[in-house]
């Protein structure tokens, strides 16, 4: 595999949140929406992964993994070979 079989994309999705403390009004509790930039090494129907490294040794690293349901928008970065 090359750097080129990995397309590099940008997702943008709803992030989950949590707070183990006393909470006043749970009404104004909500999700923070999330950014994330790399290259996309797997995808199924339930989730995306992305890295956002990958080294020429056939490496990669910086997992993410986001569920397709808390997907907003996603886009195809091109890369231009210098």
């Amino acid at each position: 595999m090359t750097f080129k079989d990995y397309p590099l994309v940008e997702i943008e999705w709803d992030d989950h949140s949590g707070d183990a403390g006393w909470i006043d009004d749970p009404k104004k509790s909500k999700s923070v929406v999330a950014r994330t930039i790399g290259y996309l090494v797997d995808e199924d129907d339930i989730r995306i992964v992305v890295h956002d490294s990958l080294t020429e040794d056939g490496g990669s690293g910086g997992e993410s993994v986001i569920l397709q349901s808390c997907v907003r928008k996603r886009w195809v970065i091109e890369v231009q070979d210098t």
